[in-house]
């Protein structure tokens, strides 16, 4: 019975996901504008920059969930676990500005892909500590 948990947490894990990677590319994209700096050149802004981490993040979330749904022992769905719940915590902190940010202007669209990303995060951390609970039961039994 809780093996059947842990794959349908490894399904639910490759949904999120997907929807990390697909977000600042199709769901909330962050600002479309350019920053020309002093000698001419056009570049970024930060917030293209944490799209960029995220969709990184989100494709590795989605083989850690496909990784979850073949793993044949409790131990190691633990561990994925644990992968993902470092991944979710690492998504959260990519839009602050201590890490690598967003813009200042309050009204700019990448504030929308910042709290998008971070529902998600929470949902992420929420599904890798369900799956490390039933994983400590899979492991036990």
């Amino acid at each position: 019975m809780l093996k059947n948990y842990s794959k349908i947490l490894g399904v639910l894990a490759i949904i999120v996901g997907g929807l990390i990677a697909l977000t600042p590319r199709y769901i909330a994209q962050p600002c479309p504008s350019l920053l020309e700096l002093k000698s001419g050149m056009m570049v970024h802004m930060v917030c293209y920059w944490s799209g960029q981490a995220a969709t990184v993040i989100g494709i590795l979330v989605l083989l850690v969930g496909v990784l979850q749904v073949i793993a044949k022992n409790g131990e190691t769905t633990r561990y994925l676990g644990i992968v993902q719940a470092l991944l979710g915590i690492s998504l959260f902190f990519i839009p602050k500005s201590f890490v690598i940010g967003i813009c200042g202007m309050g009204m700019a669209a990448c504030h929308h892909m910042a709290s998008t990303l971070t529902v998600l995060s929470l949902m992420l951390l929420a599904i890798s500590l369900v799956n490390i609970f039933w994983a400590r039961g899979l492991s036990n039994s």
